[in-house]
């Protein structure tokens, strides 16, 4: 499984800034990547777990 780096997230991020979507998309795109995130920390708990 590949995670986006917070780098390359910030740059989607940017670009779909240019874009012209409402604010509740970005919104929608922020949640999205706060989920990735969340379930990658989760996957590091998972993954120390003995």
């Amino acid at each position: 499984m590949r995670y986006l780096t917070e780098d390359k997230a910030d740059e989607l991020l940017d670009a779909v800034k240019i874009l012209p979507i409402s604010d509740e998309a970005v919104g929608d795109i922020s949640q999205y990547f706060l989920t990735l995130e969340r379930q990658r920390n989760m996957h590091h708990l998972y993954e120390m777990m003995p």
